[in-house]
C-alpha cells in the first residue's frame, strides 16, 4: 500500500531566527534547523514532533531549485532580493506562485513563521489570515516505487 512508503520522521518545529533560517543558504538552514551547526554552538532545537506527515521546510523549498543555486541565501537585503526571487522562481519545482506557511516558527515571534512567499522569497510571515501550506512527506530509502 502507498501509505505504508511514507517515512515516519522527527519533525523540528522549533523555528529559529532569520540569520539561522532565512538569511543563509539551504544548507545552512537544514544544518540550523536540524541542530548540527557545523562549529558545534547550535544546541539541539527543543520542539519535535514525529508524524508521517508535517509541513514543508525553508531548506526543502531552497533544494528544490536548481543546483547552481544552492549557494544563493533563501533571503538577503533589499540589493539581493529581486536576483535571488528570481532564480527561485524560474528554478524551483516547488514554487507555486501562492504565499505558503513553512513547518518553522520565527523564534522571536508566537505569532510569525517563516513562509515561500509569492515573489520567491523566503520572509517571516503571520499565523493569521488565509495562506497556503505544502503537505510534506518522506519517502522510505528502502522501498521501491
Amino acid at each position: 500500500m502507498w501509505i505504508d512508503k511514507i517515512e515516519v520522521v522527527k519533525w523540528y518545529i522549533t523555528g529559529g531566527t532569520a540569520s539561522e533560517l532565512e538569511i543563509v543558504t539551504p544548507k545552512t538552514a537544514y544544518n540550523n534547523t536540524k541542530g548540527k551547526d557545523p562549529t558545534g554552538d547550535y544546541p539541539a532545537p527543543q520542539a519535535t514532533s514525529t508524524a508521517k506527515i508535517g509541513l514543508m521546510y525553508t531548506y526543502d523549498y531552497g533544494f528544490a531549485s536548481s543546483k547552481e543555486n544552492w549557494n544563493l541565501k533563501l533571503f538577503s537585503n533589499e540589493e539581493d532580493k529581486e536576483y535571488i526571487s528570481n532564480a527561485n522562481i524560474q528554478n524551483n519545482w516547488l514554487f507555486s506562485g501562492v504565499t505558503e506557511r513553512t513547518i518553522l516558527r520565527y523564534s522571536l515571534s508566537e505569532h510569525i513563521v517563516f513562509c515561500i512567499f509569492n515573489d520567491g522569497r523566503v520572509d517571516g510571515c503571520s499565523v493569521d489570515g488565509a495562506l497556503g501550506v505544502r503537505p510534506t512527506f518522506y519517502l522510505k530509502e528502502d522501498e521501491p516505487l
